[in-house]
C-alpha cells in the first residue's frame, strides 16, 4: 500500500466523524505491523485525549506509526512511547521537538520496540532524553577517568552514605541507557559497548570503596601493617569484568585483596576489617533497593569458593595459589585486572599471579592435561545445557558459542603466554590480536575468530538488553527470532539472514575449538568424562561399565562420580576430578581383574572416603600403579580386609609405607617382638594396641594370601601364630591385672599356683581360618588361695571371664577374637578353669569318645610350661588310652554320618566343604581315628596338625602313598575353598553358594575361569576322599 494512503488511513483513527469498526481499525494498523490492533487503537485514543488539538496528532500519527512499524515490536514500541509521553511534564513541547528532528522519532521508537529495560529507564526519568540529545553523550565512547570524575562530583554533593550509594544506582542506570542507545541505534562497536560497561563497574566500585571504607575507619580506626603504615585494599576484576567485556546484564566476578595482615587503631585484626569492608561493598553494589542494584556481585572465583574468606592478604593469595591452585583458577586469572581500590596493590596482585598462570615450563604431559581439562569442562557444560533446550541456541555455552572462543583463547594463552608476553592480555580480542601477530594462530584464523566472537557478543548483549535479565538463549520461537533479527539491524527477510550469519559464526568458532581440543570419542578419557557428566548412566555408559565387570550400572555410575567429584555433602574441586580421570582407566582395568568388581568399587569409595584428602592420595594411586593394584585386589576380594583399611588408616600406611606385606612372623616369639608394648598403661590401651597390630598383621597375611605369596597352609599357620601371640600377650596382662586386684594365687605350700591356656581344634593344629573362634581350655596347678584370701578357683574364674568379656567388646571397630570354651569339662555349665587334677578326674570318670578326639588336638599356647606339661600328660593318657576298638571306630563313623545327615537336611550335602560328602571332616575323622588306634603305641603319630598327621600315618604304614597323596592334596584344596569362602566377610562359611552369581565370584577368587570347571574338580576330589574314608573305616570297624 502506498505511504500516502497509509498516512491518510492513520489520520482516520483520530479524525473520523464516526467510530471505526474493529475491522476498519485492523485494516488501518495491520499494514504498520501491529499484531493487536484494538490495543494499539486504545493507545492512540489515549494519546489523542492528551492533545489540545486532534489535528496536530493526526498530522503526527502517520510518522509515529511508521516509526513504530519499523521497530522490532510495533505494539510495545507504541505503548512505551505513550507511557513516556505521559511521564514527561511537557508532552506538547516534546511532540514539537519530534516533528523538528525526524531521526529522533525513528531512533526513539526503535529503542522502545527493542528494550523493555531501556524504555523503563526513560519512562522513570524522562529528562535523560534531553541529556542524550543536548550533549555529545551518544557521539563517542566515554573513558574511565571521565566517568569517575563525573560520579565523584555527583557523590560530593551529598553527605549521607546511603544517599551516596543511591547515586551509584542512578549513575549506572543513566550510563546503561546511554551505552544501550548507542548500541541499538548508533551502531556502537561491541568492543566499545562492553568496555564502557566494564568502566561503569570500575568507577562504581571505586566510589563505593571510598564510602564504605570511610564508615569502617570511623568505627575501627585505620588498618595498619607491621610497620604502622596504612594497609591498602583493591578489587580485582575477573571474567568479563577483568577482560573489559561486560554485558548489560553480567554479574561482576571479583576477588578482594588487602596488602598485609595487622590490626586497626582499635586492635581489630585486618582480616576482620577487610572482610567487613568486602561484605558492605557487596551490599553497596549488589543489594536490591528501591533504586535497584548496581551490579550483581559474584565472589565464587575466590580461593576455596564459597567456603573461603571474601578478602585475603596478598601473601595469603600467593600461598594458596602456590599450594592449591588449580588449572581452572589459572584459566580464570588470565582475565585478572585491577578495577578499583589501591592501584599499586592491584598491580602487585596481577604481577604476583603471573608465574602461577603462565608457568615457565610445560612438558608434553602437562600440555595434554591442560587441554584435556578444558576439553572435558566444556563437554560437561554442553551435556548440562542440552537438558534445557537446543544447545545450538545457547549463545554463550553452546557449540560454537562465546565460551568456545574464550576457551580457545585462554588455552593458547596458558600454553604460549610464558614466552609471548603480549598474549597475556585480559581481553579476548586483544589476546587474539597478539596470538595472531605472534604466529600462534594464523592471522586469518585470528581475524575470523575475532569477527565471530564480536558477533556472538553483540547477539548476547541484544538478547539481554530486552529486559536486563541473564538470558543466553536465542529464541526458539520463530516470531521472537524475527524480532531479535530486527533488533540486530537485519532488514528484508531478517530472520533468515540472521540465522545464516549466526550459524556461520558458530561454525567458525567451533572449527577452531575442535582443531585445538580434538578428541577421540572412543578413547577412555572421553568416555569417562562423558559418564561423569551424566546424571544417570546413558545407553552408551551402561555397556561401558559392564565391560569392566560392573553389572549394576546405576550403582557403579554413582560410585565413580563420587570418586571423581564427591557427594552432595562434600564436593571435590575440578582439580581432584581430573586427577581421578588420569588414573581411572588403569584403575578400572584393575577393578575388572578382581573376583568381584562391584565389591572392589564399593569398598574403594568407602576406603578413600575414610582416608581423607583426595588431593594427597590420588597422586599416589596415579604414580604408583603397584600400590593401586594391591589395594584394589584386596578390596575386590575381601570385605573384612577392606573394613580394616577403611577403619584403621594406620593399617594402610603400615601396608604401603612400612615393611610391606612380605614381612612374616615365623614364630610366636617373633610375633610378640613385633607386637611390642602399648604406649599407655591399662587393659583398654593394651587391647587397642593389640587390635591395631592384629589389623596390620591380618592385612599383611590376607594380602599375601590374595596375591598368591602364601599358600593356604602357610596362611592358616600365620593366622594361628598371630592368634597365639595375641592370646599369650592378653592372658599375661589379664593375669597381672587380676593379681593386682585380688592377690597372686598360690598352692598349699605357698608356691605360686600357675596356669596354662590349652589351645584346642584348629588353634592347636595351627590351622585357623580367618573367621575361626579360638577353642581353649584353662588349667591351673592346684587349689589354694591368693595372697588376699580369694580362692584360686574364684581368681581364675574371674580372670578368664574378664578376658572373654573384654574380647567381645568392639575395639577399633570389631572384636579381637571370640573365645570358645565349650570343649571344657561339663561344657557351657562347667567351670571356666580347672586344676590338673580336676581335668584328670573328669576324663577318668566322665570323658567321652568325642572328647578323646577333641583332646588329640590339645596344645599349650600360653601360661606356665610346667602346668601345661602336667595337663598334656593327663590329656595324652585320656586321648590315646588303650587305642581304638572296632565299636569305638563304628561310633566315630556314626557321628560322621549324623553330621553329614544334618547338612543334607540343610540342602548342601554335596557342597558343604567342611561337613559334606568327602569334606574336611572326612579327612579329619579318619586321621584322628587312625591316630587313636595306633598313637598309644607310636608316639610319632601324636600330631595336632592334620597334614602332618597324614604324613606320619603314611610313614608308619597306616595309609598308602596313593591315599596320603589324595588326602593331603584334597585337604589343601578344601581348606583353600574354605579360605576363599571366609575371606570375604570373615564369617564361618562352609557351603558353596547355590546362587550362580555368588558361585561365579567364588570361582574367580579360587582362580578358575568357569564355575563348572571348579565344580567338576570339587566333586572328583571329594569322591576320592569319601572312597578312602570308607576304606579306612571298613578296616577300623573290622579290627579285633
Amino acid at each position: 500500500m502506498p505511504a500516502t494512503q497509509l498516512g491518510q488511513d492513520a489520520r482516520r483513527l483520530i479524525l473520523s466523524e464516526r467510530e471505526l469498526t474493529p475491522e476498519e481499525v485492523r485494516d488501518v494498523l495491520t499494514p504498520f505491523g501491529f499484531r493487536d490492533a484494538p490495543a494499539a487503537d486504545g493507545v492512540i485514543r489515549a494519546m489523542a485525549d492528551m492533545q489540545a488539538s486532534r489535528d496536530g496528532l493526526a498530522d503526527f500519527l502517520p510518522g509515529l506509526l511508521g516509526a513504530a512499524g519499523r521497530s522490532p515490536d510495533p505494539d510495545r514500541a507504541l505503548t512505551r512511547f505513550h507511557n513516556y509521553t505521559r511521564a514527561r511534564v511537557d508532552p506538547h513541547t516534546f511532540f514539537t521537538t519530534l516533528r523538528s528532528v525526524p531521526h529522533l522519532l525513528e531512533e526513539l521508537l526503535f529503542v522502545f520496540g527493542s528494550s523493555e529495560y531501556l524504555s523503563s529507564i526513560l519512562i522513570r526519568q524522562p529528562e535523560y532524553l534531553s541529556w542524550l540529545l543536548e550533549t555529545d553523550a551518544l557521539d563517542a565512547p566515554r573513558g574511565r577517568e571521565e566517568m569517575l570524575g563525573e560520579l565523584r562530583a555527583w557523590v560530593a554533593g551529598v553527605e549521607s552514605p546511603d544517599a551516596k550509594l543511591a547515586i551509584l544506582r542512578r549513575f549506572k542506570r543513566r550510563e546503561t541507557l546511554r551505552i544501550g542507545v548507542r548500541d541499538l541505534v548508533r551502531g556502537a562497536l561491541v568492543d566499545d559497548v562492553t568496555r564502557e560497561m566494564a568502566y561503569v563497574a570500575d568507577v562504581t566500585f571505586e566510589v563505593a570503596i571510598d564510602v564504605v571504607r570511610a564508615g569502617l575507619v570511623e568505627r575501627y580506626g585505620v588498618p595498619r601493617g607491621a610497620d604502622g603504615s596504612e594497609a591498602t585494599y583493591a578489587v580485582i576484576g575477573m571474567g568479563k569484568l577483568g577482560g573489559e567485556e561486560l554485558n548489560f546484564s553480567s554479574d561482576v566476578d571479583v576477588l578482594c585483596v588487602y596488602s598485609e595482615d595487622g590490626v586497626t587503631d582499635d586492635g581489630t585484626d585486618n582480616q576482620t576489617f577487610f572482610q567487613r569492608l568486602t561484605e558492605r561493598l557487596a551490599d553497596a553494589i549488589g543489594k536490591q533497593t528501591r533504586d535497584g542494584y548496581v551490579f550483581r556481585v559474584d565472589f565464587r572465583l575466590r580461593p576455596q569458593g564459597k567456603a573461603g574468606p571474601l578478602a585475603r592478604s596478598l601473601d595469603s593469595y600467593e600461598a594458596y595459589y602456590e599450594t592449591w591452585g588449580e588449572l581452572l583458577e589459572r584459566q580464570a586469572l588470565v582475565k585478572a585486572r585491577h578495577v578499583a581500590g589501591d592501584a599499586a596493590l592491584g598491580t602487585a596482585f596481577v604481577r604476583m599471579v603471573r608465574p602461577f598462570v603462565y608457568r615457565a615450563t610445560l612438558d608434553g604431559r602437562q600440555v595434554e592435561e591442560t587441554l584435556d581439562e578444558i576439553r572435558w569442562t566444556k563437554a560437561s557444560i554442553e551435556k548440562r545445557i542440552a537438558r534445557d533446550g537446543d544447545p545450538l541456541l545457547h549463545i554463550k555455552l553452546g557449540p560454537g558459542g562465546i565460551r568456545d572462543s574464550e576457551f580457545v583463547v585462554q588455552a593458547l594463552q596458558l600454553l604460549h603466554g610464558p614466552r609471548v608476553a603480549t598474549a597475556r592480555a585480559a581481553g579476548t580480542v586483544a589476546a587474539l590480536d597478539a596470538l595472531g601477530a605472534a604466529g600462534v594462530l594464523p592471522v586469518a584464523e585470528a581475524e575470523e575468530l575475532k569477527d565471530a566472537y564480536r558477533y556472538m557478543r553483540r547477539v548476547e548483549n541484544t538478547v539481554q538488553l530486552v529486559a536486563d535479565r541473564q538470558v543466553y538463549h536465542a529464541p526458539a520461537d520463530p516470531a521472537e527470532w524475527e524480532r531479535l533479527a530486527l533488533r540486530l539491524g537485519y532488514g528484508g527477510d531478517a530472520g533468515a539472514h540472521f540465522r545464516k550469519e549466526f550459524e556461520a559464526r558458530q561454525r567458525t568458532i567451533r572449527s577452531s575449538f575442535d582443531a585445538l581440543f580434538a578428541a577421540d570419542e572412543s578413547a577412555f578419557g572421553w568416555r569417562m568424562n562423558t559418564l561423569l557428566a551424566e546424571e544417570r548412566p546413558s545407553d552408551e555408559s551402561t555397556p561401558f561399565l559392564a565391560g569392566y565387570g560392573l553389572a549394576d550400572a546405576p550403582a557403579a555410575h554413582r560410585l565413580i562420580r563420587e570418586l571423581a567429584s564427591g557427594s552432595e555433602r562434600v564436593r571435590f574441586t575440578p582439580r581432584v576430578r581430573q586427577m581421578f580421570v588420569r588414573f581411572a582407566e588403569g584403575l578400572l582395568d584393575q577393578i575388572a581383574a578382581t573376583p568381584d568388581p562391584m565389591l572392589a568399587l564399593v569398598q574403594l569409595e568407602r576406603f578413600l572416603s575414610a582416608s581423607g584428602a583426595r588431593a594427597q592420595i590420588y597422586p599416589v594411586l596415579r604414580e604408583e600403579p603397584g600400590v593401586r593394584q594391591l589395594v584394589v585386589r584386596i578390596l575386590g576380594t575381601s570385605r573384612f580386609l577392606g573394613d580394616i583399611l577403611a577403619r584403621d588408616p594406620l593399617a594402610y600406611e603400615a601396608l604401603v609405607y612400612g615393611p610391606g606385606f612380605t614381612q612374616r612372623a615365623g614364630s610366636v616369639e617373633e610375633c610378640l617382638t613385633a607386637l611390642g608394648e602399648a604406649s599407655e598403661p591399662g587393659l583398654d590401651a593394651l587391647l587397642r594396641h593389640v587390635q591395631r597390630y592384629r589389623h596390620e598383621a591380618l592385612l599383611r597375611i590376607g594380602t599375601r594370601d590374595i596375591v598368591g605369596e602364601s599358600d593356604v597352609l602357610a596362611t592358616t599357620r600365620e593366622l594361628s601364630i598371630l592368634a597365639e601371640a595375641v592370646l599369650r600377650r592378653c592372658f599375661d596382662a589379664f593375669y597381672e591385672d587380676a593379681c593386682a586386684r585380688h592377690g597372686a594365687p598360690s598352692q598349699g605350700d605357698g608356691s605360686p599356683a600357675g596356669y596354662a591356656v590349652i589351645g584346642m581344634g584348629k588353634l592347636a593344629g595351627r590351622e585357623l581360618n580367618y573367621s575361626s573362634d579360638l577353642d581353649v581350655q584353662v588349667v591351673y596347678s592346684e587349689e589354694g588361695e591368693t595372697t588376699q584370701g580369694m580362692s584360686n578357683a574364684d581368681f581364675y574364674r574371674r580372670m578368664v571371664r574378664s578376658v572373654v568379656n573384654h574380647w567381645k567388646k568392639p575395639v577399633l571397630g570389631g572384636a579381637i577374637y571370640d573365645l570358645d570354651m565349650r570343649l571344657r569339662p561339663y561344657g557351657r555349665g562347667g567351670p571356666m578353669a580347672l586344676t590338673v587334677a580336676g581335668y584328670e578326674s573328669y576324663y577318668r570318670d566322665h570323658g567321652e569318645l568325642w572328647e578323646r578326639q577333641a583332646t588329640l588336638k590339645a596344645r599349650v599356647v600360653a601360661g606356665s610350661d610346667d602346668v601345661g606339661a602336667a595337663y598334656m600328660s593327663v590329656a595324652a593318657a585320656f586321648a590315646y588310652g588303650d587305642g581304638l576298638t572296632a565299636e569305638e571306630a563304628a561310633a566315630i563313623y556314626s557321628v560322621r554320618a549324623r553330621k553329614e545327615d544334618k547338612v543334607a537336611r540343610e540342602g548342601d550335602r554335596l557342597h558343604n566343604v567342611k561337613s559334606g560328602h568327602g569334606g574336611v571332616v572326612d579327612i579329619e575323622f579318619l586321621a584322628q581315628a587312625l591316630q587313636i588306634r595306633h598313637g598309644h603305641a607310636d608316639l610319632e603319630l601324636r600330631s595336632t596338625n592334620t597334614v602332618e598327621a597324614i604324613d606320619v600315618l603314611l610313614v608308619a604304614g597306616h595309609l598308602t602313598t596313593h591315599q596320603a597323596d589324595r588326602l593331603r592334596a584334597t585337604y589343601v584344596f578344601l581348606r583353600f575353598v574354605e579360605d576363599r569362602l571366609q575371606i570375604v566377610d570373615n564369617r564361618p562359611m562352609s557351603a558353596l553358594p547355590s546362587d550362580p552369581v555368588a558361585l561365579g565370584k567364588l570361582t574367580r577368587r579360587l582362580g578358575y575361569e568357569e564355575s563348572e570347571t571348579f565344580l567338576t574338580e570339587y566333586h572328583r576330589r571329594t569322591e576320592e576322599v569319601r572312597d578312602i574314608f570308607e576304606d579306612v573305616f571298613t578296616r577300623l570297624r573290622g579290627a579285633g
